[in-house]
């Protein structure tokens, strides 16, 4: 973590802002200029313009530290990696000059992360084009578990992603019947999204009774199967079941997949 030191990073355009006020080098003096057009005072804070999203409150050390604690560690944090830890510090409202760079060291030191995080053994491959024209047209739709008991032995989770935007839908199951997919479908992707166009499942027996088949046909949804017993043809619905039990992982510390 980088340690700002006096003066900081902020001393520079605080003092041209409140006292007009720039360094006797000209090249320094213009930079200066040039970044505090980026800024305002709000009170005793600097604060950050942003035109895509809320503005930033600026802070340094050691309040930089906290924040990327909170946002990573603490409850409703899920031990996100480096960027996406940057962003969440941005979306809800922080900035500082090297908060990318903070992201990723605070996520190298951090003992969950670094012996949990899935290392990739597939070679890198060539872009295959989407396939979905517009978002919440088709979903992938999986299985996972038996996990470790959760309240009303809850062992079973079902997932549910988004082909075009992989937005992901889940929740624990106490049965993997026909009617609980028909809720969880019902619930979470036709009363939030919209009726589909289509679903990608396995063959499993909760996906191809008479109960389900007739819930399909009411709302006019295609159902498509991946190939019996080879996880990887629903490569889409795999690849969200392995984000969210490498995120159980870090979260239960050693709760793993039975």
């Amino acid at each position: 973590m980088q340690i700002d030191e006096d003066p900081s990073w902020q001393d520079p355009i605080i003092d041209y802002l409140t006292n007009g006020n720039l360094p006797t080098d000209k090249s320094e003096a213009r930079k200066v200029q040039q970044k505090a057009a980026r800024y305002y005072m709000l009170g005793n804070k600097l604060i950050r313009r942003s035109y895509s999203g809320p503005h930033l409150t600026c802070i340094k050390y050691p309040q930089t530290l906290e924040v990327l604690c909170k946002i990573h560690d603490c409850e409703c944090g899920n031990h996100s990696g480096g960027r996406s830890l940057a962003q969440k510090a941005l979306n809800i409202g922080y900035f500082w000059p090297t908060m990318r760079h903070d992201s990723a060291e605070y996520v190298k030191k951090c003992d969950r992360c670094q012996r949990y995080k899935p290392i990739p053994n597939l070679p890198a491959e060539v872009y295959h084009p989407q396939n979905c024209p517009w978002p919440f047209m088709q979903w992938a739709i999986d299985l996972v578990g038996p996990l470790l008991p959760a309240p009303v032995k809850k062992e079973m989770m079902i997932v549910a992603t988004d082909y075009f935007t992989k937005w992901i839908e889940a929740e624990a199951l106490s049965s993997t019947k026909e009617a609980d997919v028909e809720r969880f479908i019902w619930k979470n992707i036709i009363c939030r999204f919209g009726c589909p166009h289509s679903l990608v499942t396995d063959n499993g027996s909760q996906f191809i009774g008479k109960q389900i088949t007739a819930f399909f046909a009411k709302y006019k949804i295609k159902l498509h199967f991946s190939t019996p017993r080879y996880p990887q043809g629903n490569g889409q619905a795999e690849a969200s079941n392995k984000i969210i039990l490498d995120c159980l992982k870090k979260r239960l510390e050693g709760a793993e997949e039975k």
